[in-house]
């Protein structure tokens, strides 16, 4: 189901993206924001969301993990990781999360 959405919106072929952005629709999207979904006690992972970007920002990935965060809490999940690679923008990313106080009640 999510394949066919999206073949309406992206092309893929020999390593070029080819579709709009989704925070601007003006814009041709030139990377995929892929957020997928692992339980730490087994299973199978998934991938929750694929998002055409033009030029990805740390506050854009943000908001979209954010809600993806939001929507698995609702759902009665718990996020204990968020794993990433050490791009400048990821860092950026991280740098957006509260700190973590692990004496906080």
């Amino acid at each position: 189901m999510i394949l066919q959405w999206l073949s309406r919106l992206l092309t893929f072929n020999g390593g070029v993206v080819f579709g709009y952005a989704e925070y601007d629709s003006s814009r041709e999207a030139i990377t995929l924001l892929t957020i997928m979904v692992k339980c730490l006690f087994g299973g199978k992972k998934f991938i929750e969301k694929l998002i055409l970007c033009h030029a990805l920002t740390a506050e854009f990935q943000f908001q979209c993990v954010q809600n993806v965060m939001e929507l698995l809490h609702n759902c009665g999940a718990t996020v204990k990781a968020v794993i990433n690679d050490n791009n400048r923008i990821n860092q950026a990313f991280f740098k957006l999360f509260s700190p973590f106080n692990p004496l906080s009640p």
